[in-house]
């Protein structure tokens, strides 16, 4: 243990004044902060807007989320790794036809077929007119990524940092406005005002950071179209599989319930994800980082990932620990009486959430070994496995959320079992090579 924290201090000390340090702490910093601001907002937003309302809204955000995957085609990863700027620049305007080209196709089926959509979905008839903006929202989320990854390109991370601070500060000062006047809309506008001055904010930027349409030909579009389709052909799918897998759960409660048990199960993932999303996105940029290097130079790695699962093993217990013993105390409190059904949830939800949380961050080892192919066919096991919840029949909540578990942690026991066999295998390989 002693030799860790050593190694902690050694690497935060070698990295402190470089611009890598810099730009982790921007982007890492700047995602904590933008995670925070709607959890902070949650105690407040709880108590002025009802369990159905936060229901419609989930349903509306995890359709709005899936959408958002296939607008680009995924074009938009191609910008930072680009030879040029004008190779970069033509990705960029590429990206953003693809997006726009599918938004409409998206409005067009969704005018045409919009009863039939609204019974599949489920959708509440009280806030049915949301249907409506899905392309809009959908397209506005999918041109700031493209966007943002331009920024990225340029190392501009402090604005990309505030960029995601001031979407969440608008989009929570607009709900909390709309919400104390009683208006059931409230969350839906927070959203769509706070995606649209991510936007135009982000495009001036963008000019500020050399980019400009003249760099954009129809013969530079045909080439970076050919180039980059490697991103449409093997990453679209796992993709577009991993933000479905996220969003299923939400959707067969709604059909199977009702939006309000959608807005108490919301609740919950919200507050149970929070570690998975400070802790997990700050150990695994700098994990990566010291298991790649170890893997270049043919080191062991199994001893870092021994003390790494220690560490989340014990945070997990913990607060299992304490889910289970003031959950339902702990979400009246801080969110409201009539919130404490959240907690209730929260103790079945818990087990799920700690296990994904240990192998979320422990996974960034098959990306250092480069082990992709291994990564999407689990996820593509994955979405089968929850798919399988589409099947059940007339079944209580809280029997939903026990399948809805017991399916998580098989999966993710596998994907355990998959990592310790992939880095046992390294470790057989470079222990050859000593010999």
């Amino acid at each position: 243990m002693r030799n860790n924290v050593k190694w902690i201090i050694e690497l935060v000390g070698k990295y402190r004044g470089s611009d890598f340090f810099r730009n982790v702490f921007h982007l890492v910093s700047g995602t904590t902060i933008a995670q925070l601001i709607p959890i902070l907002l949650q105690p407040i937003l709880r108590r002025i807007y009802t369990p159905a309302d936060f229901g419609a809204f989930a349903i509306y955000f995890n359709v709005m989320s899936i959408l958002a995957v296939i607008l680009t085609l995924r074009y938009e990863q191609g910008i930072v790794i680009a030879e040029n700027d004008v190779e970069a620049a033509n990705v960029i305007s590429l990206a953003g036809m693809f997006a726009f080209i599918f938004s409409c196709l998206i409005a067009i089926i969704l005018f045409i077929f919009f009863k039939n959509i609204q019974i599949l979905l489920h959708f509440p008839l009280t806030h049915i007119s949301w249907l409506y903006f899905l392309p809009l929202s959908a397209f506005l989320f999918s041109i700031y990524d493209v966007f943002n990854y331009w920024l990225i390109r340029k190392k501009a991370f402090k604005s990309s940092a505030l960029n995601k601070i001031s979407r969440r500060l608008v989009e929570g000062g607009v709900q909390a406005f709309f919400g104390f006047r009683h208006n059931i809309y409230g969350l839906f506008f927070g959203d769509i005002i706070g995606n649209l001055i991510n936007v135009i904010s982000a495009i001036f930027q963008v000019r500020r950071k050399n980019f400009t349409m003249s760099f954009v030909s129809r013969v530079n579009l045909t080439a970076v179209l050919k180039r980059y389709s490697h991103f449409p052909k093997y990453n679209l799918v796992p993709t577009l599989l991993n933000a479905a897998s996220l969003a299923l759960p939400l959707l067969f409660i709604n059909k199977l319930f009702d939006p309000i048990q959608v807005g108490y199960i919301d609740l919950s993932r919200q507050v149970l994800a929070v570690p998975l999303a400070l802790i997990s996105i700050t150990i695994g940029q700098v994990l990566l980082q010291r298991l790649a290097q170890k893997r270049n130079n043919n080191l062991s790695i199994s001893q870092d990932l021994k003390v790494l699962f220690y560490g989340l093993g014990i945070t997990a217990v913990l607060e299992i620990i304490i889910i289970l013993f003031f959950g339902e105390s702990l979400f009246g409190i801080v969110f409201g009486k009539s919130w404490a059904i959240s907690g209730s949830y929260s103790k079945i939800l818990v087990f799920s959430y700690s296990v994904k949380f240990i192998m979320t961050t422990l996974s960034i080892a098959f990306i250092a070994l480069e082990k992709i192919k291994l990564i999407a066919i689990w996820q593509i096991s994955y979405f089968c496995a929850i798919s399988l919840l589409a099947f059940v029949g007339k079944i209580t909540v809280v029997q939903f959320l026990g399948l809805y578990v017991a399916i998580e942690l098989i999966s993710y026991s596998a994907y355990f079992v998959l990592l310790v066999k992939t880095v046992g295998k390294y470790e057989k390989q470079i222990a050859g090579l000593k010999e």
